[in-house]
């Protein structure tokens, strides 16, 4: 709801950027704070340091509220928002964390599967809300946005550890290399996506429509990614390092898709190969977090996988504004192209050093025998 939001609250004061000036400070703040935020948690109850956490962000939406009912310039409203947005990432990475407390590691891939499908179901109702009831009350609006990001207080049961006891094969992987790897390729596939959302206006009119056919781009994505996310809900597997590497380089080829602008039937398959692969993607940068981390980090984890991903929107936003959307898209494809590279060397590595382990484990069987 933030970004019609926001922008229907600095109308008034004729500044029609106002509203983008708000969620930049929001992002920001949100990448900034994600992982010191998580990480200053960790010797407290995880429950107990996300209720906090919410209640900061739910007080920090009031004080919005506040500040739009008596008429602040838009210095207090872009502060409002940054403190709104400070604690977003840490919340997504304990809420992550929690996760691993409530649900066994074998329905883990449909759970995530129901997170994302939950997650685009907002997506679109979202900035239908702030449109219709923003357009009668920003106020209103915001209060709901307060309320509605508040629900984890009551939602949350109590969990006095961070997560489970610490695996043997957590402790014989490498966790710095194997966790970068999966964090930028959700960086680029973040990239992907905002391409087609953030540039949805851009590629109606670049096929010479009208600015508001710019739903033609993100409603197939939408759908496509709620397709997906019942895939994985349904199938209640992990992936294969193969099929993600061919899942990036498919929504490769749907970012190169979108940037082809001599077809509009390009761009909207392009949009629904990207919305495809959106949720399985999701959950497999996710669960192989959970494998590579240290049990007693993974909130900051989950936290930094949340901030690659608005990093990664920045980036496509940033080249969109400021150079084209082509270029987003091209860009977009290139970051997603080097991850799926790194996760095939990484996947190649593995299994030469499984099949290395093998090789010397035989031989000291012989051995003894």
């Amino acid at each position: 709801m933030a970004p019609i939001t926001f922008g229907l609250a600095t109308l008034p004061q004729g500044d029609a950027d106002g509203g983008a000036l708000m969620m930049t400070a929001m992002t920001a703040a949100q990448v900034l704070g994600a992982v010191p935020i998580a990480a200053a948690g960790r010797r407290f109850s995880v429950t107990a340091y996300t209720r906090i956490l919410t209640a900061f962000r739910t007080l920090a939406f009031l004080g919005l509220v506040l500040s739009i009912a008596g008429e602040g310039p838009l210095p207090v409203l872009i502060v409002a928002a940054s403190f709104a947005g400070l604690v977003n990432g840490a919340i997504f990475g304990m809420l992550r964390a929690i996760l691993n407390d409530m649900v066994s590691s074998r329905k883990l891939p449909r759970a995530l599967g129901v997170a994302a499908t939950a997650n685009e179901l907002v997506f679109v109702s979202g900035p239908i809300l702030a449109s219709t009831i923003g357009g009668l009350s920003v106020i209103a609006a915001v209060i709901i946005m307060a309320v509605t990001s508040a629900l984890p207080l009551v939602a949350l049961p109590r969990i006095a550890r961070r997560t489970p006891s610490e695996s043997p094969s957590v402790r014989q992987r490498s966790p710095r290399m194997g966790a970068l790897v999966w964090v930028f390729a959700a960086g680029s596939a973040g990239a992907c996506v905002a391409s087609v959302e953030v540039g949805a206006v851009a590629l109606a009119l670049r096929h010479g429509l009208a600015p508001s056919a710019a739903f033609l781009f993100t409603v197939p994505l939408c759908v496509a990614s709620v397709l997906g996310g019942v895939w994985i809900s349904i199938r209640n597997r992990r992936l294969r390092q193969r099929s993600v590497v061919g899942m990036i380089l498919l929504t490769v080829v749907g970012t190169l898709a979108v940037a082809w602008d001599a077809w509009l039937g390009s761009a909207i398959t392009g949009a629904v190969v990207i919305g495809l692969f959106l949720a399985p993607l999701g959950m497999s940068f996710s669960l192989t977090l959970d494998d590579v981390l240290h049990p007693g980090r993974r909130a900051e984890g989950f936290a930094l996988l949340r901030t690659s991903k608005s990093v990664g929107v920045i980036i496509a936003s940033s080249l969109i504004g400021f150079v084209s959307l082509g270029a987003s898209a091209l860009v977009s494809a290139a970051l997603a192209f080097v991850s799926a590279v790194l996760i095939g060397a990484v996947h190649v590595r593995g299994a030469h050093r499984r099949k290395h382990a093998a090789r010397r484990q035989d031989a000291t069987v012989s051995l003894r025998t």
